[in-house]
C-alpha cells in the first residue's frame, strides 16, 4: 500500500501537465520521454553505472516553461534544478525507473548523486547516472537493462536502437541489442482503459519496455 501511494505521488509530479494536453490523450501513457543510455565503465573496464538521458515531450516541456518563466521571459534556473531534484528524489524508491540485470538477477543500485537539466531543440532534458552498488563485468555474464515507468503512466523509449550507446572500450568486444517491447493484447487494452487519474498495476510498464541486452565475445 505504501509503494502504491509512492507511485501515485510520482505520477502527480507529471499529472499537472495534463492541463495543457489535448483531449485526445485519455489513455495511458500521458507523458512521453525519448531515451538514451550508456553503461559507465570504471578503470578495470567494469560497468559501474548507467547514464540515462531523458528528452521530454513538447507538452510536458510547455508546462515546465510556463512554471519556470521569469519576468524577463527567461527560465528560472533554480526552479528548474529544484524540479530535477524533486523528480529524482521521488524516483529513488523505484530505482529511477531502471532495471539492470546480470544473468536474470536484478542488480542493486546506489543513489544518484548528480544530474544535469536544460533545454534542447525546445524540449526539456535531464541527464543522470544511476550507480551500481557493486561494479560488474558484462563479459562474465549476461547483462541487460531497461528503463520504464512500472505503471506505464510515462512512456520511456529509444527512438532508434543507436540511442543505446556504448563506450568505445565496451564496444570493442560487446554490442548492444535493443529488444523491442511485445505487449499482449490484454496489456494494450488495459493501458487504453486507464484514464488520466488512474494508476496502473506495477507490472504494466515492463510489458511496454524495450530491453537492451549486451552480447560480448564470450557470449555469442
Amino acid at each position: 500500500m505504501v509503494r502504491h501511494s509512492q507511485l501515485l505521488a510520482m505520477a502527480t509530479l507529471f499529472v499537472i501537465t495534463l492541463a495543457v494536453l489535448p483531449e485526445r490523450i485519455q489513455a495511458h501513457p500521458h507523458v512521453w520521454i525519448e531515451l538514451e543510455t550508456r553503461p559507465v565503465m570504471d578503470s578495470a573496464n567494469r560497468v559501474k553505472g548507467l547514464e540515462v538521458y531523458w528528452l521530454f515531450d513538447l507538452f510536458y516541456t510547455a508546462f515546465v516553461v510556463k512554471e519556470m518563466r521569469t519576468e524577463g521571459f527567461g527560465i528560472d534556473e533554480e526552479k528548474l534544478l529544484a524540479l530535477g531534484r524533486s523528480n529524482l528524489e521521488n524516483l529513488r524508491p523505484f530505482d529511477y525507473f531502471t532495471d539492470l540485470r546480470l544473468d536474470g538477477g536484478k542488480l542493486e543500485i546506489a543513489t544518484v548523486e548528480r544530474f544535469e537539466t536544460g533545454f534542447e531543440a525546445g524540449k526539456l532534458w535531464m541527464r543522470f547516472i544511476v550507480p551500481l552498488a557493486e561494479p560488474i563485468d558484462p563479459r562474465t555474464g549476461r547483462f541487460s537493462y531497461a528503463v520504464f515507468d512500472p505503471t506505464y503512466y510515462i512512456d520511456i523509449a529509444y527512438a532508434e536502437p543507436a540511442q543505446a550507446r556504448l563506450d568505445d572500450a565496451l564496444a570493442a568486444d560487446c554490442r548492444a541489442n535493443v529488444e523491442e517491447a511485445a505487449p499482449t493484447s490484454e496489456a494494450i487494452s488495459l493501458a487504453q482503459a486507464l484514464d488520466r487519474g488512474a494508476t496502473g498495476p506495477e507490472t504494466l510498464g515492463e510489458m511496454f519496455a524495450q530491453r537492451v541486452r549486451l552480447e560480448c565475445s564470450q557470449h555469442p
